[in-house]
C-alpha cells in the first residue's frame, strides 16, 4: 500500500490528474475523478462523478492510478472490495470520457492498491504492481507484477527478484510507484521501490517488462 501514479502528461502539456471521488455521504458511488488540463483551452476541466462504468455486482472503486494508453487514451487501475480493475478510454484526448471497457485482474492472491504504467512503441503494454493479501509469501504485504497486452495477461502474480525478501520490508510498509513514460525510450518501464526500513531502489526494464 502506498503512493500511486496520479498524473498522466503528454509532450504538448496536456495533463490529467486523478483522485478518489464520491458525491454521497456514505461513499456509495465512490470511484475515480479526473482533472484535465488542455493547454489549447487554458483552463481545467473536472469530472463531477466517477468516470468508471462499474462491472455487474461491483458497487464502488477507489484509490485509482492512471497512465497514458496508446496515442490518445487513458487507463485507470483501481480496486473494489474484492478485485482490481483496469478501465480503458482510447479516445480520451478527443473528448471521450467513456471508460466502459473494463478488465478485471486475476484474483488468485487478492491484489489491492494497484499502480499502473504503459510502455511500448504504441504505448499499449500495460504494467501493474499491486499489494497481495491472500498469498503465501513470507513477506509482509508483498508486491507482485502483472502485464496486459492485446486482450491477454502476459504476466500474472509474478514476484520479481527485486521484490523478494532481500529488498522488501517485513513490516508491511512496502510501496511502489512507476516512473513517467519517456517517449525517447518507449520500451523502458521503471518503478521506485521503497519502505520504512531500507534504501530506496529504482527497478528498470528495457524490454517492456520481460526482464528487469
Amino acid at each position: 500500500m502506498g503512493p500511486r501514479n496520479f498524473t498522466a502528461v503528454w509532450p504538448d502539456g496536456f495533463a490529467v490528474m486523478c483522485y478518489t471521488l464520491a458525491t454521497t455521504n456514505n461513499f456509495s458511488n465512490r470511484g475515480t475523478g479526473l482533472a484535465i488540463w488542455d493547454p489549447a483551452v487554458g483552463e481545467w476541466e473536472y469530472t463531477e462523478t466517477r468516470v468508471e462504468t462499474m462491472p455487474t455486482g461491483i458497487a464502488t472503486t477507489g484509490f485509482g492510478s492512471i497512465a497514458r494508453y496508446k496515442e490518445n487514451g487513458l487507463v485507470i487501475a483501481a480496486h473494489s472490495s474484492n478485485f482490481c480493475h483496469l478501465f480503458f478510454c482510447e479516445d480520451f484526448r478527443n473528448g471521450s470520457r467513456d471508460f466502459s471497457t473494463e478488465v478485471t485482474m486475476p484474483n488468485d492472491l487478492g491484489p489491492a492498491w494497484p499502480v499502473v504504467q504503459c510502455s511500448g512503441e504504441n504505448l499499449d503494454i500495460v504494467h501493474v504492481l499491486a499489494t497481495e493479501y491472500e498469498g503465501t509469501s513470507p513477506y509482509g504485504d508483498p508486491i507482485y507484477y502483472w502485464r496486459y497486452q492485446n486482450g491477454e495477461w502476459t504476466a500474472s502474480d509474478v514476484m520479481l527478484e527485486a521484490l523478494d525478501g532481500n529488498h522488501l520490508s517485513g513490516g508491511g510498509s512496502n510501496i511502489t510507484y512507476f516512473m513517467n513514460y519517456d517517449p525517447a525510450k518507449p520500451n523502458r518501464v521503471a518503478f521506485i521501490l521503497n519502505n520504512a526500513w531500507s534504501d530506496c531502489k529504482a527497478v528498470i526494464s528495457e524490454d517492456n517488462g520481460e526482464t528487469w
